[in-house]
């Protein structure tokens, strides 16, 4: 089943440039909602880029549940 208007499976992340390895580290469970917003907006603009569709939805969805 594809996620709608992405062309993608549900679930799956289009990647800029296939192949490229990625690294990802666990970090501690925050306290504050400011925290993962940050991380996943930094994780967003490592993979895709600042300005890329995906930095601009992640960032979307975090003030959509009213975390800036």
């Amino acid at each position: 089943m594809a996620a709608s208007g992405s062309g993608h499976p549900a679930g799956a992340v289009r990647t800029t440039r296939p192949g490229t390895p990625v690294t990802l580290t666990r970090a501690a469970i925050p306290a504050t909602a400011k925290e993962p917003r940050t991380a996943t907006l930094m994780a967003a603009a490592g993979l895709y880029g600042p300005g890329s569709i995906e930095y601009g939805r992640v960032a979307a969805a975090w003030t959509a549940v009213n975390v800036r």
